[in-house]
């Protein structure tokens, strides 16, 4: 992964939450009774809604989210909503398209468009339209630029990417100085460009995925085969205690563990820059963002 996070230029839909309905102890999401039905955000169709959500994660999301009842009801029907608004206003508004995003709130999903005559189009998808100086197109061809030049961007420039509620380029770096040079030599208007100023710079960080290959004191080649804490089980025959592992060309951990012929187990400890979770490649391909 490079520290230049321009990867995340087009993904700005906000927090997309799946869930998944259990059956046996579930409960629909619908406002509870005396709650207002209208609002000054756009009516999100019913049937787009979330039908069903275990009563306990309701309970949880309500409380580490700090909602009331009405509150989640509002920002699950929106977050259900978006991902479908986003590719059908993309299609529709076509070259006036600016992206489509849900509010710091929750409560809507908003479009950015430059052309205000297609406003219409926007409230009949269930969004709030938002006119903009610049594209979508316009503003990825902005990053496309900061992307060429990133091997002389400088320790203190640390990511860039489209940020679609204020419809600029944001780049993040140590000194604000340094993102404006930086983006004025790629040929980025000032008003297009908004810095964040951050001291902690990018590290690559690697996922720990079941069925991904390892390289062996830099001679072998096995495969991880799930993750656990601090690492991955592994093959026993794949190498002895003591022997470092690397993973997509950088380091990765050592082997703590092995046992082999008999059994055949063993295990891995990585180092800080690698994360376990419960993916396996096919998975992780199935729900790429």
């Amino acid at each position: 992964m490079s520290r230049k996070l321009s990867a995340l230029m087009g993904l700005a839909l906000g927090t997309c939450l799946v869930v998944t309905a259990t059956p046996a102890a579930a409960r629909p999401v619908v406002p509870p009774a005396g709650a207002s039905a209208t609002s000054t955000t756009p009516a999100t169709p019913a049937a787009a809604a979330p039908a069903m959500i275990p009563a306990g994660q309701l309970e949880a999301l309500r409380r580490d989210l700090g909602l009331t009842a009405a509150e989640l009801a509002t920002r699950l029907a929106v977050d259900a909503t978006a991902s479908s608004i986003e590719p059908r206003m993309r299609a529709e508004l076509a070259e006036a398209y600016a992206g489509t995003w849900v509010t710091a709130d929750g409560r809507a999903a908003v479009v950015g468009l430059t052309d205000p005559a297609r406003a219409k189009k926007v409230r009949a998808a269930g969004a709030e339209p938002r006119i903009v100086a610049r594209s979508l197109a316009e503003l990825r061809g902005f990053t496309t630029k900061l992307d060429r030049r990133a091997a002389v961007a400088g320790a203190a420039v640390h990511a860039w990417h489209v940020a679609l509620p204020s419809n600029t380029v944001s780049i993040e770096a140590s000194n604000a100085a340094a993102a404006t040079r930086f983006a004025r030599a790629a040929g980025l208007p000032d008003d297009a460009v908004s810095v964040v100023v951050s001291h902690d710079a990018y590290r690559p960080l690697y996922d720990i995925r079941g069925g991904d290959q390892y390289v062996i004191n830099s001679r072998l080649i096995c495969s991880i085969g799930f993750a656990v804490a601090g690492g991955f089980v592994t093959a026993g025959h794949c190498g002895n205690v003591g022997e470092p592992t690397t993973g997509s060309g950088a380091a990765q951990g050592v082997i703590r563990g092995s046992s082999f012929p008999g059994d055949d187990l063993g295990w891995v400890e990585t180092n800080a820059n690698w994360t376990p979770g419960p993916g396996f490649p096919l998975t992780t391909a199935m729900w790429s963002r």
